[in-house]
């Protein structure tokens, strides 16, 4: 098996234990490298030491509360070889994602919601959501330390491959991300946001999988409903309630890491 790194910023010690160390896989296979990043100002400035110290080619970038399930390595390997062996360069890998059409594609887990959109794996997608993302160390690709939090630096990272002419992909290699869900305004994703509209404004529109960014209008049209609904202490349904319940322990323990044969 391909050796791995995995590299986790950390900024709750309790929730990296909790989530990402007890993870399955890891009780299953012990020969990865993982790199625990704390006291980074922000995910780009840990990533990127993180990479430096890494001793193996293959980079994966998760978060702190993301659950890899037992046969996830095997899995993700077998799933990324086949994106490989399409004949393009290839840039970043991940399991959830926007195509440049804004189409959302990709498999993972919300906790106990699986989000499997009906669309063919592997995927070429514009950006991935930055739960969980691969790329190769020898590639080049490093993120911007300049990103002013640790929110966007996955869409970054994707328009840069992009810029290189490489190709970003979603494959069929679910995790489970055991988020809480965001109770108050997050300034600094805004602060991200009108960062990349800066940077990427010649590349515009690009889809994210947290929306589109599009212009300054946009930018000011989210922030001012953000600041609406929390001045009135209204919380919408959340969005993944949608989605169909599955059992923890067939996401985690099943062969296919899924309660039904998709393949």
């Amino acid at each position: 098996m391909s050796a791995i790194t995995f590299i986790v910023p950390v900024s709750d010690h309790d929730q990296y234990q909790r989530y990402f160390l007890s993870s399955p896989l890891f009780d299953r296979e012990s020969h990865f490298e993982i790199l625990a990043q704390a006291g980074f100002r922000t995910s780009g400035q840990a990533y990127n030491d993180g990479i430096q110290k890494a001793q193996n080619d293959l980079i994966v970038c998760a978060h702190q509360d993301v659950v890899l399930p037992a046969m996830w390595a095997t899995r993700f390997l077998a799933r990324r070889s086949e994106v490989e062996s399409i004949g393009v360069p290839v840039g970043v890998v991940g399991c959830w994602g926007r195509t440049p059409k804004g189409d959302y594609v990709g498999h993972i887990y919300h906790r106990d919601r699986e989000l499997f959109p009906q669309r063919a794996l592997p995927a070429r997608v514009q950006t991935l959501d930055e739960l969980l993302i691969s790329f190769r160390k020898s590639s080049g690709l490093r993120f911007d330390p300049d990103l002013p939090s640790f929110f966007g630096y996955a869409v970054d990272l994707c328009l840069q491959a992009q810029v290189r002419g490489l190709h970003n992909f979603v494959v069929d290699a679910p995790c489970i991300h055991q988020t809480a869900d965001r109770q108050s305004v997050q300034k600094d994703m805004y602060k991200s946001w009108m960062y990349l509209l800066r940077k990427w404004k010649d590349f515009l529109p690009v889809w994210t999988p947290s929306g589109r960014i599009d212009g300054r209008w946009s930018y000011w049209k989210d922030l001012i409903r953000e600041y609406a609904f929390h001045a009135m202490g209204y919380s919408p349904r959340p969005w993944w309630l949608r989605y169909p319940q599955v059992n923890r322990e067939d996401a985690l323990f099943g062969d296919t890491a899924s309660t039904k044969d998709r393949d």
